[in-house]
């Protein structure tokens, strides 16, 4: 099971457009204990970052900014195991 947050922020402007509304919503992805052992195990067989994410919360980069966010998760969580910077995936 995965854990998302959301935190919606309010503007001070009474015209808001399209982009301001939807960039003032953001979401915390924490792992659950099966999600973290599913990365783990894809990652040592060999998957590339995007096989990962797509095996274990299917989706894609068609799916946009959720996809992208729960990359940016799967890719901390596998830099936070090797000790290493974000360039190193």
């Amino acid at each position: 099971m995965i854990q998302i947050t959301f935190k919606a922020t309010t503007a001070t402007k009474n015209k808001q457009s399209k982009t301001d509304f939807e960039g003032s919503f953001s979401f915390k992805v924490q792992l659950d204990e099966e999600a973290r052992n599913s990365i783990m195990n894809l990652h040592q067989k060999g998957y590339q970052l995007d096989e990962i994410v797509k095996a274990v919360f299917n989706l894609s980069r068609q799916d946009g900014r959720s996809y992208k966010k729960f990359r940016n998760v799967v890719e901390e969580f596998l830099n936070n195991l090797k000790g290493g910077s974000e360039d190193d995936i």
